[in-house]
Order: structure tokens, then C-alpha cells, then sequence
């Protein structure tokens, strides 16, 4: 009784958690606070869940992985920053932030003791929001230990993002081509392809995780053992359309061949180079694998379906959409080079455990560099590598690479252990998502 309770519970936590996945980017990808918050509730509610189905079952099925030891030590440099240390450690540590500390009291001024974030309040935030994010890999990754719930949090997780497409083609055909999400009128990025997003490079990089994962089931449908070898090419063909598993693989294309067209339509030229980069990570490692050239193949002529769908329905939109956004006040390519140099020149009087988690805001204006012009508040940098570095050091930025690092290793590893094709062209396709 206790086991069949057990499985209930986790049942109704896997739920309330791909509920938040497919839900969350509908309230304008949940940048509110109010949003966040109850993303944040959902995370609670279903560990809570996840805890008593342990209780109940008398042990807690936690995910081995080495990945989990680098999210808790960048956890703990956050937990670092915030806790009050002697001047004399935070001068070790970071000696920027001890001569802020002490500009801003006067000499002789600064209290015997300090943090090492400049902001610490922001960084109880982000800490607190990484936290929660943290919390809910561990969950799904506790709670997806049967083919039926892997199946079920693909099929929500594209069906969200196919939402996502369809809702921005609507409104660009017959709603406020871009100018509200729901009813709520955008700030930025007025007339542009995002779907509920108001930021249009969220939109894509939404979707750019999901389509590899996409392409990925396409190979995974597994056709024919039975094939001979076929003189015309007449025959190949007549052979191949009528196996059932090409009739499964031509309805399941237009799932990433649609988030493709989501991607170029947003002209985000970020979400369109990693878009093509995961295709490509995908037939590589689909062609590297000995006797999968079937697999090869089929993303191959995934590929050229995708470029000749661009071609011929977006590529109007996408020449039209790059020179508005050309000609639009948006960051250019020279002001995102100065900003990473900026970020450069705060990461080097911040080596080591940087100026706080989420205090960019605070602190990157006073090394702006005078090309950015009347710039508003950078809380982001539109480079999460120059982010880490500046927020979290140099020791955050060598957790966090050779932490993702780890996990695609890892990830490529237990891949090459399946015997199922769905187990391994999936986690191969949220790997090439990931990253």
C-alpha cells in the first residue's frame, strides 16, 4: 500500500512539474515576480511531494551524478559572497570589494566585517531563484525513471513550444503583429516575432532547445530490418513510403521543422546559429556512431527540409526583420563586443569570487565603456560566460565549465550505454539542447 502511494505521489509531483514547464512561459515567459513566485510554489509543492513519497517508501531515489557535486559548489560560492566575513577575509578574497567598502565608509570607517558581494540582498535572490532551479533538476531527475514519464515530459515539452509558434503566427497574421503578449503591451521589441516572450532572443532560445530534441525523436523511430539491396531507385522509394516508420517520421518532421520556422521568423541571430549549430552536433554524432548511417541520413535530409523551408516561407521576414533590427535601437554586435570588454575590466578587480551574484546592475556602470552611449541599466550582459565571470569570478567561471563539461561527458556516456534507441536519441537531443 505504501509503494502504490508512493508511486501516486511522485506521479502528481512529475505533473505539477511539467505543468509549471509547459505554463511558465505563458505569463510573458514569467519575468514578474509574481510569476517567479509561483513557479517557485509549484517547485515547493512538488518536493514536498517528492520527500513524503520517500517517507512512504523508505528511501529517496536521488540522481548520481557527478554534475550535481559543481551545482552545489557554485551554490556555495553564492552562500560565500553573502556571509559576513572579517575585512581581513574579504580582502584576501576579494580585494575590490574591500576598497568599495572602504571609498564608500571613508578610511578608517568600514566595518570590522563585511561580504564579499557588493549587493548582498541581490544576491539572496538570485541565489534563492538558482536554488529553486536546482531543486527542480533534481526532482525531474528523481521522478523520470520510466519510459512512460520520459514520453510524457517530451510530449509536453514540445507541445509547448509548438504552442509557442502557432501563438506568434496567429498574431502576426490576425492579432497585434507583435505588439502584445495577450493583452499586455510590449516595452521593447514592439513588432517582432516572440510569442509570449516580450524579449525576442528568450523566444529563440526557447524554442532552440527544443528542436534538437525534436530532430532527435525523428531518428529515433526505428524503420525495417528486413531491407535487401535495391537495383532502381524507384524501388528504395516505394520501398521506404510504404514502412510505417517513415509515415511516423514525415508527422512527427513537422514538429521541428515548425519550431525551426519559430526560430528564423524571430530573427534572433543567436537562436539561428546555435539552432543550426545542434542540428549539425547531431548529424555529427549520428555519422560518428558505426552503423547508424540510417540515422545520418535522416538528419541530413532533416537539415536540408529545414533550409529549404527557411528558403522559401521565412526568408523574407528573416531580410526584412535583421535589417529593421539593424536599423532599431538594439544592441549591435561593436556594443556587445564593448560590453563584453567592459565585463572584462570588472572581472579584473574581481578575479576571484567576483562582485556578487546578481549585482551586474549595481556595479557594470561605472566600467561602461563610453561607446555603449546613454545605455539603461545592464542587469544582464548578453553573455552568460561574461556574466559568470563577473558576478561569480574566475573560480565561478572554472566551476561552471568544467561542470557542463561534465554533465555533456557524462551525458554521452550513458547515452552509448542504452540498448533503446528513444533513451539514447533523446538524451543525445537534450544535450545538443543544453548547450
Amino acid at each position: 500500500m505504501d509503494s502504490r502511494a508512493a508511486r501516486i505521489l511522485d506521479g502528481v509531483a512529475l505533473a505539477i512539474l511539467l505543468l509549471a514547464l509547459a505554463l511558465a512561459p505563458l505569463p510573458i515567459g514569467s519575468e514578474s515576480p509574481w510569476a517567479q513566485g509561483l513557479v517557485f510554489i509549484v517547485i515547493a509543492t512538488a518536493a514536498a511531494l517528492w520527500a513524503l513519497a520517500g517517507a512512504l517508501r523508505g528511501s529517496w531515489h536521488i540522481p548520481r551524478t557527478a554534475a550535481l557535486v559543481f551545482v552545489v559548489l557554485f551554490l556555495l560560492i553564492g552562500l560565500l559572497q553573502i556571509t559576513p566575513l572579517p575585512a581581513q577575509v574579504v580582502g584576501l578574497f576579494s580585494p575590490g570589494a574591500q576598497a568599495a567598502r572602504e571609498q564608500a565608509f571613508g578610511a578608517g570607517g568600514a566595518p570590522a566585517a563585511g561580504t564579499i558581494s557588493l549587493c548582498p540582498n541581490a544576491t539572496r535572490v538570485v541565489l534563492f531563484r538558482y536554488g529553486a532551479y536546482a531543486l527542480m533538476f533534481v526532482l525531474l531527475a528523481s521522478v523520470l525513471r520510466t519510459r512512460r514519464a520520459i514520453v510524457w515530459t517530451v510530449a509536453v515539452l514540445l507541445a509547448a513550444g509548438v504552442f509557442q509558434v502557432i501563438y506568434a503566427l496567429l498574431d502576426h497574421a490576425v492579432g497585434s503583429h507583435g505588439d502584445y503578449v495577450f493583452w499586455v503591451r510590449k516595452t521593447h521589441y514592439l513588432g517582432l516575432f516572440s510569442g509570449t516572450f516580450f524579449n525576442k532572443n528568450h523566444f529563440a532560445g526557447y524554442l532552440e532547445m527544443l528542436l534538437p530534441l525534436a530532430a532527435a525523436l525523428v531518428v529515433a523511430i526505428r524503420g525495417r530490418h528486413d531491407r535487401g539491396r535495391f537495383e532502381l531507385a524507384s524501388d528504395w522509394i516505394a520501398e521506404t513510403l510504404s514502412d510505417p516508420a517513415t509515415h511516423k517520421r514525415l508527422l512527427l518532421a513537422a514538429v521541428p521543422v515548425l519550431l525551426a520556422v519559430g526560430i528564423v521568423m524571430s530573427v534572433s541571430r543567436s537562436g539561428v546559429v546555435c539552432a543550426f549549430a545542434a542540428l549539425a552536433f547531431l548529424a555529427g554524432v549520428a555519422v560518428v556512431r558505426r552503423g547508424r548511417s540510417r540515422a545520418g541520413r535522416t538528419l541530413v535530409l532533416l537539415l536540408i527540409a529545414l533550409s529549404v523551408v527557411v528558403a522559401v516561407v521565412a526568408s523574407g521576414p528573416l531580410i526584412a526583420g535583421f535589417q529593421q533590427e539593424m536599423d532599431a535601437r538594439m544592441p549591435s554586435t561593436m556594443k556587445r563586443l564593448d560590453i563584453v570588454r567592459s565585463a572584462w575590466y570588472l572581472a579584473r578587480d574581481f578575479p576571484i569570487l567576483g562582485t556578487g551574484l546578481g549585482t551586474t546592475g549595481s556595479v557594470f556602470g561605472r566600467y561602461q565603456s563610453l561607446n555603449l552611449g546613454n545605455v539603461e541599466e545592464l542587469r544582464y550582459l548578453a553573455n552568460d560566460w561574461a556574466q559568470v565571470t563577473c558576478e561569480a569570478g574566475f573560480v565561478g567561471l572554472l566551476t561552471v565549465g568544467i561542470g557542463l563539461g561534465w554533465f555533456a561527458l557524462s551525458t554521452l556516456r550513458a547515452a552509448r550505454r542504452r540498448a533503446g534507441r528513444f533513451a539514447k536519441w533523446v538524451a543525445i537531443g537534450c544535450l545538443a539542447g543544453a548547450f
